[in-house]
């Protein structure tokens, strides 16, 4: 008769399928363990480093990131988010208009200057002359400076101006009032009484004879 295997004996390899604990498992044997890691061997003597990698697109972004922070976060004058150089246009425009007002000035200053010296300034200059030679008492110069229609009577013509100026007035010649008129003009005569009289001024007639101005005080009388 053969042994049962389900009885105890020497034969016996486990617990029966009808006895507790027959599929528990049995003692795991350990995993073997993992080999050190080789330490990583040197390049041989004489070996080339190895090359940087060639530039890329990665690499061109990054260095355009780079150049794009070291800028300034915003231009001298310039708002964030508004256009930069709209203070710079603003400042342009202003400049322009001083200019033109500028301009506009200086041509007026030339224009007046221009106007002064060919219109205002000989009629000016031959009563001022005429004047000099009176107040001087040079009888022949102050002749020579009268228009033709009061040189032939002189003795009329300087008695109608010594009653506008006595003896002791001071007397000038005011070139900011000239009436041109042509070959016609009159100056503005001032005079300051040698007391304590209010000045007086009156205007002097002058005539434009073969490129000279003559003084024509003779018509204070007609």
């Amino acid at each position: 008769m053969s042994p049962d295997p389900s009885t105890d004996g020497p034969g016996r390899e486990g617990p029966g399928e009808d006895e507790p604990g027959w599929a528990a498992p049995g003692p795991v044997a350990p995993a073997p363990a993992a080999p050190p890691p080789s330490p990583p061997s040197a390049p041989p003597p004489g070996t080339p480093a190895p090359a940087a990698p060639p530039p890329g697109p990665t690499r061109d972004w990054a260095l355009a990131a780079a150049a794009t922070a070291a800028l300034p976060a915003a231009l001298p004058g310039s708002s964030p988010g508004g256009p930069p150089h709209a203070p710079r246009r603003k400042r342009r425009g202003w400049i322009i208009c001083l200019v033109v007002m500028l301009g506009t000035i200086l041509g007026f200053a030339i224009a007046g200057t221009v106007l002064f010296v060919d219109r205002t300034l000989p009629p000016y200059q031959g009563a001022y002359d005429f004047m000099s030679d009176v107040t001087d008492g040079n009888q022949q110069a102050a002749t020579a400076g009268l228009c033709a229609a009061d040189r032939s009577r002189p003795e009329s013509a300087f008695g109608a101006l010594s009653r506008k100026i006595d003896i002791g007035d001071t007397v000038s010649v005011n070139a900011l009032d000239v009436d041109r008129n042509g070959d016609r003009a009159a100056v503005d005569i001032i005079v300051d009484p040698s007391g304590t009289g209010p000045s007086r001024s009156f205007g002097l007639p002058m005539r434009l004879e073969r490129g000279d101005w003559k003084a024509c005080p003779g018509d204070l009388l007609r």
